[in-house]
């Protein structure tokens, strides 16, 4: 059960496939292989780092007149993009600050117009319509550690020995920190 658990919990691929492959696989060999390799892939990248670079590129440089760069576009009179108008997106949309259809209300020459909220949200004056959360102060979300759940499953229980004394610890799979009371910590 352990041994499943360790092998599950490498996040290295390469690792976890060389142990999923072995036959007879325990933790103790589980962890020596594990371990065994992992130093190999860092040898391998100290080795890799001071080895000296065999690759040695040249760039051939021609002289002459460079070729001409690709004109910049004309700026767009319906949207203000950097495209010819002609091929715009909102070539057919109606104006939001005036009634007229082929520009959009941002590059808009006319007169404001009142009307009613348009489409997609947006306001008569071009902006968007938004929906925000207000941050709160409340204490509503602060949950004790020793906070108890009627859905808790069998938790995994392994005996171990710290400073000479054996203790029963919950083994706790999702956890990055252990946890210990202070009069087991003194003991």
């Amino acid at each position: 059960m352990l041994r499943d658990r360790l092998v599950c919990g490498i996040s290295n691929d390469r690792i976890q496939r060389r142990l999923l492959g072995e036959r007879e696989l325990t933790f103790e060999k589980a962890v020596e292989i594990a371990t065994a390799t992992e130093m190999a892939s860092r040898n391998v990248m100290d080795l890799g780092g001071r080895m000296p670079s065999s690759d040695n590129n040249v760039n051939k440089v021609d002289e002459g007149i460079a070729p001409p760069k690709f004109q910049p576009k004309q700026e767009c009179y319906r949207c203000s993009g950097k495209h010819d108008p002609s091929s715009c997106k909102y070539k057919n949309e109606v104006c939001y600050k005036c009634p007229k259809k082929g520009h959009m209300a941002k590059v808009c020459k006319g007169k404001k117009k009142p009307q009613k909220q348009g489409r997609h949200g947006r306001q008569p004056d071009g902006k968007q319509r938004t929906h925000f959360v207000k941050e709160s102060n409340d204490q509503d979300d602060v949950y004790a550690m020793n906070h108890l759940s009627s859905d808790r499953k069998k938790s995994l229980k392994v005996d171990l020995e710290l400073c000479g004394r054996k203790n029963t610890m919950e083994i706790d799979t999702g956890g990055s920190k252990t946890i210990l009371n202070e009069a087991t910590y003194g003991r």
